[in-house]
């Protein structure tokens, strides 16, 4: 086991590290006098991930395949995994995300038993020809459902437009016809690859003891060492969008518009400072304090929230989204991009740079006492090679040049439409 180490950082968290001769790394946040107690257990892979290599041996695995062991290891040879947490108090869950996947509970008591079922449920695979087929009828079902709704229509439309290969565009949640492929045989077989201790990452938070911690992880006895497969993702994509524009109609009041652009690789060295960076800079031109939006929604272009968002899950292919409600998709499309050659001609002012800056510095500030958002933010980031605490030091030297820079990368032929209309 490598020394205790305590993590430094700009916010006065309590915050240590570890690993442990299995290749665990744990993080612990420690919350003196708090009364409730998180436990994530991430692992990092995810639903983008169809092909990967061990040994220079290659696989290739269905779309789905991440998101179904996630739902299969909730039940082992005792039965549903959600009875023991109850039992103890604990409310579970997890989730798959195109790069991670993760266990976590929320409990006020026996929080040492409840982190034992965790790390044994997760790591202790039961899967029978039976189980994986009840499941299958399960996941087809919430397939069916997602597919009904049209925000994840539109989502699917925009990224298959977006994208013309890479992984980042698959269905996490897979296809009916992709999970009739997944067996028994596979899942073990998955599990074994990607649970493995050196590719996972346990956080807590909480008013707890790290040497408790570690001693009941060490009881618990996760699965053997093993190497960690390397990810393939497809080559190297154009900046342009593999389509410019998709159009669908659904049953709706009023047009949903998505549109975005890819942006170019990132390396972990520079993924927070342009993280910061599009979020200061989009929400300085187009979030709910600025002209565009004040101009655009008073005239009718569109309604409710003007949503912006940056997924840089995967460093190799992150990209940009903007979504709303829309009357007129056309007319404010065209105002999009008259404001954004505007800006990036003349730059973001002083004034509006610091006003985000400090609206971002506050909701960072509060997302540390969100166990959940603590603990996503520190596993995200952990699987990039980066601390997320770290992040915190960019508030002294960001400044306006890097939001201008990164303005500039968005070039309007980039974008990619998608749209989903109402039925005539």
């Amino acid at each position: 086991m490598t020394e205790l180490k305590n993590i430094k950082n700009t916010v006065n968290e309590n915050v240590s590290s570890v690993k442990l001769d299995n290749g665990l790394t744990i993080i612990l946040v420690k919350k003196d006098g708090f009364s409730s107690y998180f436990a994530e257990l991430a692992v990092n892979y995810g639903g983008s991930v169809l092909n990967y290599k061990i040994d220079d041996k290659n696989f290739s695995i269905p779309e789905g395949t991440a998101h179904f062991l996630e739902h299969q290891l909730f039940t082992n040879e005792d039965g549903p995994c959600e009875e023991a947490f109850s039992e103890m108090g604990a409310s579970p869950n997890a989730f798959t995300s195109p790069s991670m996947t993760a266990y976590h509970f929320e409990c006020s008591r026996n929080f040492y038993e409840n982190l034992a079922t965790l790390i044994n449920f997760v790591s202790k695979p039961y899967f029978t020809a039976e189980s994986v087929e009840k499941e299958r009828g399960i996941i087809a079902q919430e397939i069916s459902m997602s597919q009904n709704r049209p925000s994840y229509r539109l989502y699917r439309n925009f990224l298959n437009s977006l994208f013309e290969r890479h992984e980042i565009s698959s269905a996490v949640l897979g296809t009916v016809e992709s999970i009739s492929e997944i067996d028994a045989e596979l899942l073990y077989r998955v599990h074994s690859h990607f649970y493995i201790p050196s590719n996972m990452l346990l956080t807590v938070c909480g008013d707890v003891e790290i040497e408790k911690v570690i001693e009941t992880v060490e009881t618990a006895k996760l699965s053997a060492k093993g190497h960690i497969p390397e990810s393939v993702y497809s080559v190297e994509e154009s900046i342009r969008p593999f389509r410019r524009e998709t159009y669908e109609t659904a049953d709706i009041a009023a047009t949903q518009l998505l549109f975005g652009c890819k942006l170019k690789d990132l390396s972990p060295d520079e993924t927070h400072l342009f993280e910061y960076a599009s979020f200061l800079g989009l929400n300085a031109v187009f979030g709910p304090t600025s002209d565009f939006f004040y101009e655009n929604y008073n005239a009718g272009l569109f309604r409710g929230s003007f949503a912006l968002s940056l997924d840089t899950g995967i460093l190799s292919a992150p990209y940009l989204t903007f979504s709303c409600e829309s009357q007129k998709p056309e007319e404010l499309l065209a105002n999009f991009t008259k404001e954004l050659e505007r800006v990036k001609l003349k730059g973001v002012k002083e004034e509006d740079f610091r006003r985000c800056l400090n609206a971002l510095f506050g909701r960072e500030l509060r997302s540390l006492d969100s166990f959940y958002d603590l603990s996503y933010a520190l596993s995200s980031d952990f699987f990039k090679g980066l601390n997320y605490l770290e992040s915190f030091e960019l508030f002294n030297k960001i400044n306006v040049s890097d939001i201008n820079n990164f303005l500039r990368l968005i070039e309007p032929e980039h974008l990619c439409v998608a749209q989903l209309n109402p039925k005539e």
